[in-house]
Order: C-alpha cells, then structure tokens, then sequence
C-alpha cells in the first residue's frame, strides 16, 4: 500500500460551494410554499381568524390597562378598533389598525346569540365604516348617528360575548369570544 502525497487538486466540493447550494434550495423552497399558502382561501382565512383573536386579546390587556373600554366595530368590509372617551371614537392609537378582510371574504357577525343593529341594516344603507373619523360637528351634535362598537372590551377583562364566521369559497372558521374574554377558532366543514 502506497501513500500518495503529491499536491494534486483534490476532488469535491467546497464549503462555500455547499453553502451557495443550501441557500439556493432555502429561497426556492419557500418561494414555492408561500406561492401554495398565497392561493389557499382556507389558510387566508384561518390566518385572518387567528390575527383577529391575537388583535382581540391585546385590545383587552389595553382596555385593562388603560381601564377605560375599547371596541371593536365589524362590517362587511373590515374591522377596527374604537375608544371611549366622552363617547365612541374611533382610536387614535388602537392596539391593531384598522384592517378590511381579504377580497373574496364575507362575514357574519352574532353579538349575544343575535345580529348586531349595524350590520343587519347592511353597507348599502350608508353604513359608516370604522375608517370614517366622525365628530359632533360632523354629525351635526346627532349622539344617535356616530359609529358604535358592536364589540365591547372592558377594563374588568369582561366583553360582549359573540360569535364572527369568516367565509371564503368553501371555507368557513367561527372564531367565538366569551364574557371572560376567552377565545375559540373552529373549522365549520360545509
């Protein structure tokens, strides 16, 4: 047996070369799962759900925090966060922003087991959204014409129990809170 110590080149790779491949195959990969999850209705919903739920539990901590309520006001194109201060504002700096639901997206919104004044009468009826900053002199000092949370969190940890379905193709989640602002996303199968 013979030890052959010349300084030819060795064969293989380098591990700069194998790294330059890993990362490669890194991008590639991702940019097709996100390309997959991008198109999946069921995981733009659920993903909407679960940010919803996570906006929802900050909204409580602040409303704690600050001890006075917050709001939160649904309709058909979205959702934001509002404030009591000498009456429902909407928030100057809410725990999330005001956010419309992906297109293709409907809802249907149960406070306390029933549907909610505001979005029975439906957009089409000149709902206000969430977005519209409204004042007194706005409204012409109408108290009975400003926006109004459906959803209220208060300082106690207590809010108005509800239930949202987000609807999207053939998928549908119920994301539920409880008077002891707890909260629940389920997959309704249609």
């Amino acid at each position: 047996m013979t030890i052959d110590n010349s300084m030819g080149r060795q064969q293989g790779f380098t591990l700069l070369e194998l790294m330059v491949v890993l990362v490669l195959l890194g991008i590639i990969s991702g940019v097709a799962i996100l390309g997959v999850s991008a198109n999946d209705p069921a995981r733009m919903v659920a993903y909407e759900a679960n940010r919803l739920r996570q906006c929802l539990k900050l909204a409580g901590e602040e409303a704690a925090w600050k001890g006075r309520p917050l709001g939160l006001m649904v309709n058909p194109d979205g959702y934001g966060f509002m404030e009591f201060d000498k009456g429902w504002q909407v928030a100057v700096d809410p725990p999330c922003k005001a956010r419309f639901w992906p297109k293709g997206v409907s809802t249907q919104l149960l406070v306390e087991g029933l549907p909610p004044p505001s979005l029975s009468k439906g957009a089409k009826s000149g709902q206000k959204t969430v977005d519209s900053k409204t004042s007194d002199e706005d409204e012409g000092g109408d108290k009975n014409n400003q926006l109004q949370p459906q959803i209220y969190l208060f300082a106690s940890g207590e809010m108005t129990p509800f239930s949202l379905e987000l609807i999207v193709a053939k998928s549908v989640y119920r994301l539920s809170g409880n008077m002891l602002g707890e909260f629940e996303i389920e997959q309704i199968t249609l």
